[in-house]
């Protein structure tokens, strides 16, 4: 499934979160896990003196150094390296995971602003709308160190963007021999021009039920023994993480496209809020753009 792991750091906490949850990932699949430090130019505080280029180098040597140490203390081999950048950190991650042919990327996704608010790092923003690879993302509370797969969560809209994350969920439980839930998560539709209410929630029914036979069929195509189906109601991230967390997940698989494909909707909003909330990994998968699906 995996034979190498990127894991961007930065030496922060979560960072290492991040770490310890990819040597786990390797111990499971056999891989090797890439540390990589990136250098970018940045500003200091106000009052605060910027370091010269040699005692950055070196205090990422020493970091890179101590968490390779552990990560073959678990058993994993590791390669570690520094890159400079000049074009965005998340340009220089993603382009080392296409030249080194690491399958997966794990990362942190949280950072906290002055008042304690957890949010979204943007690098891992960037490259989750960048990359063609799937995503690990880890949060401060992930179970890292013993990544178990007994049960796979994979939200459809029966786009493709979504299918091709449903298609990578199904790989990663053929692999694990996890469970795999698919889930279609429904919007109550308000009345509109005369058609009730329950008319239209009636036709939304169906064409889950449609969405999730569809989903069901590839994956049983590719393998998956263990499928089980889910329609919900409810408002789409909310119910994400409410379903993941009655069932047990162990992760979560999403596309990150939105189904219009365009620009803004690289991130889709939902897979956002559930990157931002899940104490499960959520793995994104960005899927064919709006360009390759039209072009199908």
């Amino acid at each position: 499934m995996f034979d190498r792991l990127l894991v961007p750091t930065d030496g922060s906490d979560v960072a290492q979160n991040a770490t310890e949850y990819a040597t786990g990932l390797a111990r499971r699949f056999g891989a090797e896990v890439h540390l990589v430090w990136v250098l970018t130019e940045w500003s200091p505080p106000l009052g605060v003196a910027l370091p010269d280029d040699t005692a950055l180098v070196e205090a990422a040597e020493d970091f890179l150094d101590e968490a390779a140490e552990s990560v073959r203390a678990e058993g994993v081999d590791v390669t570690t390296q520094i890159l400079e950048s000049d074009d965005g950190v998340a340009d220089e991650i993603v382009d080392y995971a296409e030249s080194a042919g690491v399958e997966a990327i794990v990362m942190g996704t949280e950072g906290r602003t002055g008042i304690g608010r957890l949010t979204l790092g943007s690098t891992t923003e960037s490259v989750l709308r960048q990359s063609e690879l799937p995503v690990f993302t880890v949060r401060e509370e992930t179970d890292r160190m013993r990544p178990t797969f007994d049960r796979i969560l994979a939200p459809t809209d029966g786009s493709k963007p979504s299918l091709a994350a449903v298609d990578h969920a199904a790989s990663l439980a053929v692999a694990t021999g996890a469970t795999l839930d698919i889930l279609h998560v429904m919007e109550p539709a308000p009345g509109w021009d005369g058609v009730s209410t329950g008319a239209l929630n009636d036709a939304l029914e169906e064409a889950g039920e449609n969405t999730l036979d569809a989903a069901i069929d590839r994956v049983t195509d590719l393998g998956v023994s263990s499928v089980e189906r889910s329609l919900v109601w409810g408002v789409p991230h909310s119910a994400i993480l409410r379903h993941a967390e009655e069932t047990a997940a162990d992760c979560i698989v999403m596309g990150t496209r939105g189904r219009s494909g365009l620009t803004k909707e690289l991130l889709g909003s939902v897979t956002q809020r559930v990157v931002r909330r899940s104490p499960v990994p959520v793995v994104g998968l960005h899927g064919p753009s709006a360009e390759e699906q039209l072009e199908e």
